[in-house]
């Protein structure tokens, strides 16, 4: 049977937004849902249950696009969940499975963030220095920027204009 779940707290409000990430290395999964009232909210599946987080935002940059998104790490069962909520960065949380989110961090990203997408890497790598997800995003600008993470708390910007000057 489907288990029916509302990822967010306000049940008078329209999804907007979806994003679901299976865990490669489990039957975990982790549902990402922005809401028409600009709330940020994931779900957890732990392969029997769903899980309602906390709702982590309440004003990300845009519900009209898709401001977050979450993905896996190739191994380890941990992952990354970011989202634009404010202007000149983005937001970010780890998890590490089953269920423990650190705190939110930001780095540094201009603008408003109408689109993030994450990748994790398609290896399945333990090399300390390795990309283990690639970040993109698309600023109110209309600029496509970057950043990386490679496993450990911080992730590093790749810059605002990464990928626009590479197409320039």
């Amino acid at each position: 049977a489907f288990n029916t779940f509302d990822p967010n707290t306000a049940a008078a409000l329209v999804t907007n937004w979806l994003s679901l990430k299976a865990d490669p290395n489990s039957d975990r999964m982790v549902l990402v849902s922005v809401d028409s009232g600009s709330d940020l909210a994931t779900v957890r599946w732990d392969g029997s249950t769903w899980t309602a987080d906390a709702r982590w935002d309440a004003g990300v940059d845009t519900n009209v696009q898709r401001p977050a998104d979450f993905a896996w790490s190739p191994y380890g069962s941990t992952g990354l969940l970011v989202w634009g909520t404010a202007s000149g960065s983005l937001s970010y949380k780890n998890l590490t499975a089953p269920s423990t989110w650190q705190a939110a961090r930001t780095f540094p990203a201009s603008s408003t963030h109408n689109w993030v997408q994450l990748r994790r890497n398609p290896r399945n790598t333990s090399t300390a220095d390795d990309v283990l997800i690639l970040g993109l995003y698309v600023n109110s600008s209309g600029s496509i920027g970057a950043f990386q993470w490679n496993g450990n708390l911080t992730l590093s910007t790749l810059g605002d204009n990464a990928v626009t000057q590479l197409m320039g």
